[in-house]
């Protein structure tokens, strides 16, 4: 039996396994570095079932659980010598923590994000798409403060201000997808970060916040008055290299000071992606092998933070198998080593 076409087909079937039209499988996508957990600074037996927000404060450590009826406030020691005596001692691993209730009347919460401003505490409410806000000197919940999306702008560029039909376009698209999303998913927020202090539009009272929207997954948040009570998106920044049907998974953001680059946890994907963030009008994700790998002990990433000293703290919706873990802290030298 002759096959005159066979050379024709294997040479046809070689071309199309190596087109570039052909979508790339999950298990394909490889990173340079992956954290070793070997080479964990610090980790805090669970609380809770699992952790979905992080926000270090000098020896303090705040998170917030799975419950949303309170946040936990955790003493915490960086000398430490054990993994496990970061936060407390051999025998018991959570005397140095309490609980503080979040106002029982507004209900259950959905904390991603936590981030001070002044003598306030921002929490981040994905339910009830709000900050619940604390003031540390006087110890009580302030009215919490609603953050209005539909009225954001392009950012400026260096020919100037956006356009009406620009801004109106804009918001028209944020609209749709906005209303699409939230049929199928009610937490549309994925965490939030202080702007960098290197973007030339900073501003002290100016949040960035991460949304599970496709087309705009990065906004500008302002907050003003004398309780910060008004929150305002400002700008949709512009994200480069975001595969669209990623954008609703996302859990996490925060900043590299060193870098210059915005930080956002993949969960499904395993990963930290990386972000090239000169300013809110251009962001551009690195290439894969750039990422961050995340070991395979921990279990479903929830949220990230990096504190002053470039430390990068992970928190997970369940704890690991091997430490009984939902915080997790790595060395600046481990996630980020000098090249």
């Amino acid at each position: 039996m002759e096959f005159p076409q066979l050379p024709r087909l294997m040479i046809g079937l070689v071309l199309l396994l190596g087109s570039p039209a052909l979508p790339a499988l999950a298990g394909d996508k490889k990173t340079a570095l992956t954290l070793p957990f070997d080479q964990l600074r610090h980790f805090q037996v669970s609380l809770e079932n699992g952790l979905f927000a992080v926000h270090r404060d000098k020896d303090l450590v705040l998170t917030s659980g799975r419950s949303g009826k309170f946040y936990i406030l955790s003493q915490y020691d960086e000398n430490a010598k054990e993994q496990d005596l970061g936060f407390g001692s051999l025998h018991t691993p959570t005397d140095r923590s309490e609980r503080v209730p979040f106002p029982e009347k507004e209900g259950e919460k959905r904390i991603r994000g936590i981030l001070p401003l002044g003598s306030l505490l921002f929490f981040l409410d994905a339910r009830a798409r709000q900050f619940a806000i604390w003031q540390k000197e006087k110890k009580i919940w302030l009215r919490p403060a609603d953050i209005v999306l539909d009225l954001v702008r392009p950012p400026s560029d260096p020919r100037g201000e956006p356009t009406r039909s620009e801004v109106a376009e804009l918001r028209q698209g944020f609209t749709r997808s906005f209303n699409k999303v939230q049929l199928d998913n009610n937490e549309l927020f994925g965490g939030i970060t202080a702007l960098p202090t290197f973007w030339k539009d900073r501003d002290k009272s100016q949040f960035l916040l991460l949304l599970r929207v496709p087309g705009t997954p990065l906004m500008t948040v302002r907050c003003q008055g004398r309780t910060m009570g008004n929150c305002q998106a400002m700008r949709a920044c512009f994200v480069h290299g975001l595969p669209s049907h990623l954008v609703e998974e996302l859990y996490g953001l925060a900043v590299d000071p060193v870098r210059k680059e915005l930080l956002i946890g993949s969960p499904g994907e395993r990963r930290i992606m990386r972000f090239k963030a000169p300013s809110c009008y251009h962001i551009a994700h690195l290439k894969d092998q750039d990422d961050i790998g995340l070991p395979e002990q921990l279990k479903d990433l929830s949220n990230l933070f990096v504190d002053e000293g470039r430390n990068l703290w992970l928190t997970t919706q369940r704890p690991d198998l091997y430490k009984s873990g939902s915080l997790f802290r790595f060395d600046a030298k481990v996630w980020a080593p000098s090249p």
